[in-house]
């Protein structure tokens, strides 16, 4: 039996100011963004993320907590949060479990994506496949979605690793 497995990456931008380009390239999903991610993540990117956008129509509404780990209990406080029903699209900011947490709200409820991974420890900010966890953080289940995020930024950020995500999970 033969199976066949496609996957289509998403396009990104790498550099120091690719945060420039995000008005150009979110536009046409609309002007109001959510982000979401770890709280360090969002941290120090935030205004990175902000100069960005600066004199542009794009808006982050809001930064969000994806909640520690990627589950769909998390998914569904996220998608109870009222900036995030505001946003027209959702930036997932950090690592693997909070862009898998913002990358699977995304699939399940059809708002677009935009990925800026802060460590270059996985590959959850351009794949179309989550990890999720149960709530004691044992192991669920990959979650299989149709597409990967629309576009990825890869900022100077993205190059530094602390010796505590190294070595252990870092949420």
């Amino acid at each position: 039996m033969s199976h066949t497995y496609s996957e289509f990456l998403p396009s990104y931008s790498v550099g120091v100011d690719c945060y420039k380009a995000i008005p150009e390239i979110v536009k046409p999903y609309g002007k109001k963004a959510v982000a979401v991610g770890g709280k360090t993540a969002m941290e120090k990117s935030k205004k990175a993320l902000l100069e960005g956008i600066k004199g542009s129509d794009i808006e982050i509404i809001d930064f969000v907590w994806y909640g520690g780990d990627s589950s769909y209990e998390n998914v569904e406080k996220i998608k109870n949060n009222p900036s995030v029903q505001k946003a027209d699209m959702v930036f997932g900011i950090g690592g693997g479990r909070a862009v898998d947490t913002a990358k699977t709200y995304c699939a399940l409820y059809n708002k677009p994506l935009f990925t800026f991974p802060t460590i270059a420890s996985n590959c959850a900010s351009c794949t179309s496949l989550s990890v999720m966890y149960n709530p004691d953080g044992t192991f669920k289940e990959y979650s299989y979605h149709k597409a990967p995020a629309i576009h990825i930024y890869q900022h100077k950020n993205y190059c530094r690793i602390t010796r505590k995500a190294y070595v252990g999970r870092n949420r």
